[in-house]
């Protein structure tokens, strides 16, 4: 056997591997004997089978098998031995596998393309500076997160009149213009306020219905668009076309929240007994609770920005040919060229910065352990909880959920990783050079909006 290296680009290489008969005579002689011993074919005793016989049926089948193992097998030696780090899998190099004929087996030729991981060093202290945002908590969003919980928390009423603060349920019925519903008619419930309609006459003749009136109304003048109406049925475009504009609208179900008041017994619900105690506290409280939130996203645009400052400052040489190469040959779906062309940018920066991420677990020498991953899996179940309203968690059930979570393998690497990004971040922030600047929380959604890779 023979295995030689050629180097075609920047970390891309052929790996050739030359085969000679005595190479796997032997390997598919012992296979045959193997296949001989365990096989059931009519007219013969298992154990019994005639070597020529296998031979005959199965030898190319077996050669085939036999020499697939062996090239693998001393490929990832190959690599191992000499050190070296692939992308993804080798790529066979069909050009010049095809000229291989398994008929009649003599010197075999195999090529291989790959994608050689880069070497590089990482400045953990880049030269560029990264702005670091506070964002300001205004009085504005103070009072809307005040009316926000006033309402969460507020009595759900049925009044009999419709207004702009009643949520509606209503079922609509594919019908014609003069409310004539058709055998077999689409029919569908749907929640909505007046206030997600755009025509004034429609939004006034709905406002006067009461429960169990329905009436015909044309949807699309009454959504502003044929968009309107898969929004509002909660159904696909081509449903929409499907069963028109007309809809008999019956209203099944009004409901209307009294806003809660502002009292100590709204206090206690929401943060427990005496912990607020009157308004102002309950300012400072929602407050602290906003901050909190935007500290996170200022964070979360921190990181995103130490991450774009070291992926240039690195220079990561990427072999870009063979990566999308591999991208196509490995995808589950057929992709074109085009749209592998279009995504590889971010493809790229994902990948250039898991390299970096994994070089830097390393040097900080990071790891995870099994009670950080049971308490992401706290974290995670809980979150998920509170999604559906539930706000008091038994610690035993959570405990078992979280185990079940990290026990399933997917969820674990997820779980680890992010564990590890999060130690990586940590060290980073301590040592990047930071600009501290104070913005309100519109001028940081417009920088977020603005940023570009």
């Amino acid at each position: 056997m023979n295995i030689t290296k050629e180097t075609i680009a920047d970390n891309t290489d052929i790996i050739r591997i030359e085969l000679k008969p005595e190479d796997y005579t032997s390997l598919v002689n012992k296979e045959i004997k193997k296949t001989a011993r365990t096989i059931q074919i009519k007219g013969f005793r298992q154990g019994h089978v005639p070597e020529t016989i296998v031979r005959n049926r199965y030898g190319r089948a077996i050669l085939t098998d036999e020499i697939n193992k062996l090239v693998t097998d001393s490929l990832y030696k190959y690599f191992e031995d000499n050190k070296i780090e692939i992308f993804g899998q080798p790529l066979p190099v069909d050009s010049e596998n095809a000229t291989n004929n398994f008929e009649q087996p003599g010197d075999f030729k195999f090529a291989f393309e790959i994608g050689i991981r880069p070497d590089f060093t990482v400045n953990i202290s880049p030269s560029k500076e990264v702005e670091s945002y506070s964002i300001k908590v205004g009085s504005a969003e103070v009072e809307k997160a005040i009316e926000d919980m006033k309402m969460r928390h507020g009595e759900i009423t049925h009044p009999q009149s419709i207004d702009n603060d009643c949520y509606i349920k209503a079922r609509f019925t594919a019908c014609s213009e003069d409310g004539v519903i058709p055998e077999n008619a689409f029919t569908t419930s749907s929640w909505f306020k007046l206030t997600d309609l755009k025509d004034e006459k429609i939004i006034a003749e709905i406002s006067l219905m009461k429960i169990a009136d329905k009436k015909p109304l044309n949807l699309e003048r009454a959504t502003g668009s044929k968009t309107g109406i898969s929004a509002l049925l909660n159904i696909k475009a081509e449903e929409v076309e499907e069963h028109g504009q007309w809809y008999e609208t019956e209203i099944s179900m009004i409901e209307k929240t009294i806003p809660a008041d502002l009292n100590q017994a709204l206090f206690n619900k929401v943060y427990g007994k005496d912990v607020v105690t009157d308004v102002e506290a309950l300012k400072k409280k929602v407050e602290e609770e906003i901050a909190n939130e935007y500290k996170s996203e200022s964070e979360h645009k921190l990181h995103h920005d130490i991450k774009d400052v070291l992926v240039e400052e690195t220079g990561i040489s990427l072999p870009e040919a063979f990566l999308k190469k591999w991208i196509s040959a490995s995808s589950e779906k057929p992709i074109s060229t085009e749209e592998i062309d279009k995504n590889f940018k971010h493809y790229a920066y994902d990948m250039k910065w898991t390299l970096i991420r994994n070089k830097l677990v390393e040097e900080f020498k990071l790891d995870v352990k099994e009670e950080e991953l049971l308490n992401y899996g706290r974290h995670y179940v809980m979150r998920m909880l509170s999604q559906y309203g539930i706000s008091t968690f038994d610690p035993h059930r959570i405990d078992d959920m979280a185990a079940r979570y990290i026990k399933d393998e997917k969820m674990r690497t997820e779980a680890a990783n992010n564990i590890l990004e999060r130690k990586v971040f940590n060290n980073l922030s301590e040592q990047v050079k930071k600009k501290e600047k104070q913005v309100t929380l519109d001028e940081f959604i417009e920088i977020v909006k603005n940023h570009h890779h």
